[in-house]
């Protein structure tokens, strides 16, 4: 008596197998949307700020290069050579990484400024 009611049940499952096999969606769930915003149009942008976010892009890019090479180079090595390793590397990177934090900042103000001459509502 317990197989009929498990009949229905176990035809449900393999019908819905099927479906799903077929290629037809079975559910009422949308299919999920990416979580990455779609790219911002960068030529909208005043000259002077697409200037200021190239440099600061190249600056980024000589930082990775150099913090990859300095990743090969801690691999090896002991407590204390990795305490000189990163002592040297934040000494001969200074004057870049505070060029960058001042980059970073003229980039916010730039964007703060054009965010408050934008007309309301758009």
């Amino acid at each position: 008596m317990k197989s009929h009611k498990l009949l229905p049940i176990a035809l449900g499952f393999a019908f819905g197998a099927a479906l799903n096999a077929s290629g037809q969606q079975t559910t009422n769930v949308p299919p999920p949307h990416s979580l990455t915003p779609p790219a911002f149009d960068l030529s909208k942008l005043p000259a002077d700020l697409r200037a200021l976010l190239a440099q600061f892009k190249d600056q980024r890019s000589t930082l990775v290069a150099t913090a990859r090479s300095l990743q090969d180079a801690l691999k090896g090595a002991t407590k204390e050579q990795r305490e000189a390793i990163l002592h040297q590397f934040a000494a001969d990177n200074k004057a870049l990484i505070d060029s960058q934090r001042e980059l970073a900042r003229q980039i916010r103000m730039e964007l703060r400024t054009l965010r408050h001459q934008r007309p309301a509502g758009g």
